[in-house]
């Protein structure tokens, strides 16, 4: 796989035994799907970036309630070259796996770094509500203060209707024109 046209086609074998993998995963023969990642983390390591085959474990393990080794597989994918967006995922898969476990901390921070480093604006704006959650849930005041200045920057925005409901403050009206 050292020159380009095997470099070409080692990517296409990773490519091939994700969808696998994941296929194998969703028909409920998670022991191969485990089995062929972990085979190609060994056969491909050396030559191209595996972020994704460590996320995929982490999923599979937090499926199985295996908190501790999703995190470390996360963290481990995290540590690898990749894109931006499966760099969201996995701090999103981080963030919420920490906030479902009341890690109140790590979740923040993770929310944190996602808000941060995001460029989808969809994302950034739900990662803000959930820290806002995460803060309200640690009684800290800045909950409320997330909420409001979600509410004050995107007031009809899902989130803002949410942060509305969430301090139980009236919804805000539709402006009218009067012609």
């Amino acid at each position: 796989f050292q020159n380009k046209q095997n470099r070409f086609w080692a990517e296409k074998l990773y490519e091939t035994r994700l969808i696998i993998s994941r296929a194998l995963w969703t028909e409920d023969k998670k022991k191969k799907a485990q089995k062929l990642l972990v085979k190609t983390k060994q056969q491909l390591k050396q030559f191209i970036p595996l972020a994704e085959v460590s996320f995929i474990l982490g999923k599979i393990q937090e499926q199985d309630k295996n908190w501790d080794l999703a995190f470390k597989l996360y963290e481990k994918a995290l540590t690898e070259k990749m894109d931006p967006s499966l760099r969201d995922k996995i701090l999103w898969a981080e963030a919420w796996l920490a906030y479902k476990q009341n890690l109140n901390p790590q979740a923040l921070e993770k929310w944190s770094q996602l808000s941060e480093l995001t460029t989808d604006n969809n994302l950034k704006l739900r990662s803000l509500f959930w820290t806002g959650r995460t803060l309200e849930r640690i009684k800290s005041g800045s909950g409320i203060d997330t909420f409001q200045k979600f509410i004050d920057q995107h007031p009809l925005r899902y989130y803002g209707v949410l942060s509305q409901r969430q301090i139980q403050k009236p919804s805000t009206p539709l402006q009218t024109q009067a012609n």
